[in-house]
């Protein structure tokens, strides 16, 4: 349960930097989609910490683009999961 959580945890903090209006709604967050222009945001990112679905799951109701947290993070200029892990063991460490 603890790699859900440091995921969850990763995805919000990373979601800080993006530079767009985050706005939770239940187990998902909305941001403006990476994958194309807009000023509100629909593109929708999970956060929950159901088996079913994976965090960081997305889906934009805007042009219809769908993956996990790393293809997101790669067209937003964010830290994928795994770099995030690598970043954290290396600062517990520290």
């Amino acid at each position: 349960m603890g790699e859900f959580v440091n995921s969850v945890e990763h995805v919000t903090t990373e979601l800080s930097h993006y530079g767009s209006e985050v706005r939770h709604v239940g187990d998902n967050v909305h941001v403006c989609c990476a994958f194309h222009d807009e000023k509100t945001p629909s593109c929708s990112i999970n956060l929950s910490l159901s088996a079913s679905v994976s965090v960081g799951t997305f889906y934009c109701y805007g042009c219809g683009a769908t993956g996990n947290w790393n293809k997101f993070a790669a067209k937003a200029g964010l830290k994928p999961i795994k770099e995030w892990q690598h970043f954290e063991s290396n600062t517990e460490t520290a």
